[in-house]
């Protein structure tokens, strides 16, 4: 590798541009998602209904990625707009048996 700290300074800015955000219950989720600091333009709405969360709005210039993860039995309908750099992960953990 020609310049070692160049990497290493790569890649201390890319992490430090990730924000992760956990949440595990649709009402967390709902606070999480509404919450989030997308560091873009917009706004994001989380409905939620039973142990459904729909999540509505357009967000554009996305700087942070959102990372959810929800218990099994959760689900989410995605039907919002997020544009940019940043992207929405999804993780659902089954309990160990």
């Amino acid at each position: 590798m020609k310049n070692p700290n160049k990497f290493l300074l790569t890649l201390a800015l890319f992490a430090a541009s990730m924000s992760v955000a956990y949440a595990e219950t649709p009402a967390q989720l709902k606070t999480t998602i509404e919450t989030f600091a997308h560091g873009g333009t917009g706004t994001l709405t989380a409905t939620v209904s039973g142990n459904t969360v729909t999540v509505t709005g357009n967000v554009t210039g996305v700087k942070n990625s959102l990372y959810l993860d929800f218990d099994a039995g959760v689900t989410v309908l995605w039907q919002a707009s997020y544009e940019g750099y940043g992207r929405v992960y999804f993780f659902s953990f089954l309990p160990l048996l």
